[in-house]
Parts: structure tokens; sequence; C-alpha cells
């Protein structure tokens, strides 16, 4: 259908060119600007039309498009139908539509130093990092009370619970590094877990369970860990080097990536009950991924040319084609591909609307949010 309306369309340039040829000859006009456009319009077709031709999957090729004025960060579906995001040049919240209309600015109070915010699974808490004097400070604000809260300085990244009523932490000074559990504005603190760790990242996946990603300060191996809130820990997978987990919203599975041993990136799927690990064959990042509620479909972002973990670690930015994944066959289909004709894309964050018929991404090369439909 689509190729159809492309030939009907160069069929049309093409008799608006002859119209016009006519009508120059006959006023005596020279026509060499609106044939220079026309010239290039035609050309441009004739370019779609082969590639519409050549492609297998040409019906998936849905084009993205920038919902966001500016730079942003920290985008979560907000009501129906909308997007909430801080611009991260002055952390002022803006909401936009899920095609770009109707942008308004939810909060314009500037905030200085702002980095980004981790937000509450109901929108309604905040918990927002800032840089002031070369140190990184967490602050909580409730939307709702407009309370506030200086958290601990020792911190160095922060989940919410699952329900929303509780933080989890990871805290390191000098002489000593461990997880912590507090009320969402730091209060009522309660250790439970002592580490000599110098790096962890936390994800909190039940209301029972916390997934831990810990580095080894000497290289880029990584383990992954499940730690209970009554504080046992245990290890699920690693080392593996590179590696990266983005869990299900049941916690009970998990995307996970690593470079194996020939430097070649692998995404596969991990079994919390078991362990057991499935690749897919597809060279995704994790953090590039996002699942649907069904835990059997994964969109994913995939570089046009093979990445290596150290680019990874540079955070070089390669053109990326977004894939629909069935992880149980592993089998792909195209959604949406970067290149000279579409927005080149390179996913910083992603996920997906509640009714997971959008998918929405911070794009690296402009820092704006995009959005497409599935």
């Amino acid at each position: 259908m689509r190729t159809e309306r492309v030939v009907l369309g160069l069929i049309i340039v093409t008799l608006s060119v002859s119209g016009l040829i006519v009508w120059n000859l006959f006023a005596g006009q020279p026509p060499r600007e609106e044939f220079g456009f026309y010239r290039a319009q035609i050309q441009e077709d004739r370019e779609m039309l082969r590639e519409l031709q050549t492609s297998p999957t040409t019906e998936r090729r849905i084009p993205a498009a920038p919902i966001s004025t500016g730079k942003a960060v920290s985008a979560v579906p907000a009501s129906s139908g909308n997007v909430q995001y801080y611009d991260p040049e002055d952390g002022q919240v803006y909401q936009v539509g899920y095609d770009g209309r109707n942008q308004e600015v939810l909060s314009p109070t500037k905030l200085p130093g702002f980095v980004g915010t981790i937000w509450s699974p109901d929108r309604q808490e905040v918990i927002s990092e800032f840089v002031s004097g070369g140190r990184r400070i967490f602050k909580y604000f409730d939307y709702a009370t407009k309370r506030s809260a200086t958290l601990n300085s020792a911190i160095q990244n922060v989940v919410f619970s699952p329900q929303g009523d509780r933080i989890a932490y990871f805290s390191r000074t000098a002489d000593e590094a461990g997880v912590v559990l507090a009320q969402p504005d730091g209060t009522l603190p309660k250790k439970i877990l002592n580490t000599r760790i110098h790096q962890m990242e936390l994800a909190w996946i039940d209301q029972s369970t916390i997934a831990v990603v810990r580095t080894d300060a000497e290289n880029s191996h990584r383990e992954l860990f499940l730690l209970s809130i009554e504080g046992k820990f245990t290890k699920l997978a690693g080392p593996l080097s590179g590696l990266q987990a983005r869990w299900s919203r049941d916690g009970t599975k998990a995307l996970i990536s690593y470079f194996d041993e020939s430097g070649k990136l692998q995404l596969a799927e991990i079994l919390r009950s078991s362990g057991t690990i499935r690749e897919l064959a597809i060279e995704a990042l994790a953090s590039h991924c996002a699942l649907t509620s069904s835990s059997t479909t994964a969109v994913c972002a995939v570089s046009q040319t093979p990445i290596s973990l150290a680019a990874v670690e540079a955070q070089t930015k390669t053109p990326e084609d977004f894939y629909e994944i069935e992880l149980s066959s592993g089998s792909k289909k195209l959604l949406f591909s970067s290149g000279s004709r579409s927005a080149r894309a390179h996913v910083a964050d992603m996920f997906l609307s509640p009714n997971e018929q959008y998918v929405f991404f911070i794009n690296s090369f402009d820092e704006k949010l995009y959005s497409f439909r599935r």
C-alpha cells in the first residue's frame, strides 16, 4: 500500500514538472530554480521507492520524531496520553502528548546544578540528583505536599520500591559501604548489607527483593546478585564483561547483555528462579531494551555496526535500528531504522507507554525525547 502511494506521488510530481515546463515556455520565464527543486524532489521519491522495493521489512519502517522542543532527561509516562520529563538545562518539568502536541510547563522552578530525577511509581514524589561544588547531592521532593529533604551525602545511587513506600540506596564513605532501606525522605534508615564493594547499581524488582549489579574495581567484570530486604545476598550471574540487566515488571526475569570472550556483544534472557541464561543471538545492550508487561516481547535498539566494550565505556554514539523481538524464538521485526532519510537515533533511555503501543526514547545525538508507534 505504501509503495502504491509513493508511486502515485511520483507520478503527480512528474506531471507537475511537465506542466511547469509548458507554463514557463509560454510565459517566457526561466524555470531553473523551480526545475532544481522538482528535480531534487523526484530524486528523493525515487530513492524512497527503491528502498521500499528492496527492503523486506518496509511495512514496519515507522518513523520516529522528537516530541520535546528542547533537551530531555528522566522521562516517564504520566496521565493518559502524556509523558513528563525534565529539561536538563534548568530543571524545569514539562508534559507533552505522545505525538508531541499540547506541551506545557508543569514546574517552572529552575534547579541549579540539576542532573536527573528518579520518579516514584505514582509520579508524586521524586529524588533528584544535583552537583554542587563538585559533590553529588540527592534531594527528595513531594509534589503533593511540597515537602523536601536532603538525603545522606554518601549516597551513590537510589531506587524506589515498587509500591513507592520506601527507598533503597547504596552509600559509600572512606570507611564503609552498604545498602540501606529508608523512608522516601531518608528518615528511619536501616542498613541491610555491609560490604567492601566500591560500586553497586540497584534495581528494586519486587516488594521484597533488590537486584544488585556489582562492578569489580580492577576490571569491567560485573556480577548480578539478589538482595532480600532482610539482607540475604545471593549470586545470580557473572562475572561477565560489561554486564547490564533490564528487569521485567514482575521481577521474574531480566534481559542481560555482556561481552563474550571473543569481545562480541551478547543479549540473553535470565530467569530469576533458576539463574538459567538463554542467549538470543542479538547484539544489543540490555539498557537499550524495554520489555512488555507479558515479558514475552522486547523492543531493543541495535547498533548498525558492531560495538565493543571500550566503545560502550567511552559512550560512543552509533546509529541504532529498533526491533521488536520475540523472546521465545529470537525472531525480530524492524520498527524504525536510523539513516540519512530519517532521524539518526542512539538510545540514552527507552520505555513503553502503559498501553505499550508507543515507544519513547531519549536520543543521545540531540538529547531530545522521541516517540513512535509500534
